[in-house]
């Protein structure tokens, strides 16, 4: 299911509602046992529950409406019963996830299919976290991973392994910093990675670490309390974010000029874009953007939707 304009009609205190309302229709519009089929999952069609396992813990989850629960364990915290990343990254999986074995082999981002148009985020996001988070502080690191039963590798000063879902592992790879270099780090994903995520999924594996830092302290965040301060709400519409489009267009002369106009005209700024032919007459668009006011990209996006040569946009991704 595509993204309509109306999905971007979201509160303003929440910027993972719109997705995850999304994502909880689609699934309740799919079928339970295909999904399980495809999966290789259980399904109980009297209770109506799936059961998938995600970092090492046994979930139950309800079809139609994703109501989730535990099997008790000795984890302490349960992600996917209240961390909004860990519910999109699952929900996405069951529906479009397959049962796939991996070589053994892994890989980095970079040499994933459009890991390298996505390549600045996930390096942000993700790998330069994951260093100066840890880098220095590489008993806090061993801890956390031990907690949700990584597997240490060799490789760098200190790396483990975490199965994600079943057959789907990463590999988080640190070295220390000194009074020379800083901190660095990796990320490595099974080579199976391509078969049931795209590249924006793959990009929140950096929030992996904080999923798992909360399973070790049994928390959701440790953040502290700005609650004695009067700070203003700003609208959401002057909000400014980097936005990664993918969409689905007619594959003839000057469609990619014509999206382009578009975007200029309500000062959307492009940094990348990447065109790979998928069929005879289509082809798919991945567009990055410079930081844009949210009110400019959702103009930019009703007046491309009205286009006659833009068939699907497939995705929205917010870099914040």
């Amino acid at each position: 299911m595509a993204f309509s304009l109306n999905d971007l009609n979201y509160e303003k205190d929440s910027k993972e509602r719109m997705p995850w309302e999304h994502y909880t229709q689609e699934f309740a519009a799919a079928d339970p046992k295909e999904i399980a089929s495809r999966l290789s999952i259980p399904y109980d069609e009297e209770t109506q529950k799936l059961t998938l396992t995600f970092l090492g813990t046994q979930y139950q989850i309800t079809w139609p409406d994703f109501e989730v629960t535990h099997t008790p364990d000795d984890k302490g915290f349960y992600p996917l019963e209240n961390m909004i990343y860990a519910r999109i990254l699952t929900i996405r999986f069951l529906l479009n996830g397959v049962k796939s074995e991996s070589s053994g082999k892994f890989k980095t981002y970079r040499e994933m299919p459009w890991g390298e148009v996505y390549l600045r985020q996930f390096d942000g996001r993700c790998i330069k976290r994951l260093a100066f988070s840890y880098g220095n502080r590489p008993g806090d690191f061993r801890a956390i991973m031990e907690h949700i039963s990584a597997i240490p590798v060799k490789h760098g000063d200190i790396a483990y392994e975490v199965e994600i879902f079943p057959e789907y592992k990463i590999q988080m790879i640190l070295w220390e910093g000194d009074e020379e270099f800083p901190p660095s780090s990796q990320i490595l994903f099974s080579d199976n990675f391509p078969v049931s995520f795209q590249a924006e999924d793959m990009a929140v594996m950096g929030d992996v670490i904080d999923v798992a830092r909360n399973m070790a302290y049994g928390c959701n965040g440790r953040i502290s309390c700005t609650c004695y301060k009067n700070l203003p709400v700003k609208d959401i519409g002057d909000v400014k974010n980097k936005f990664f489009i993918r969409m689905q267009v007619t594959n003839e002369p000057g469609v990619l000029a014509a999206v382009a106009e578009v975007f200029g005209n309500h000062k959307v700024s492009i940094t990348r874009v990447v065109q790979e032919h998928t069929q005879p007459h289509q082809a798919e668009l991945v567009i990055v953007t410079e930081s844009v006011k949210e009110k400019y990209m959702k103009q930019a996006l009703e007046e491309l939707l009205a286009l006659p040569s833009i068939l699907e946009v497939s995705s929205i991704i917010r870099e914040y």
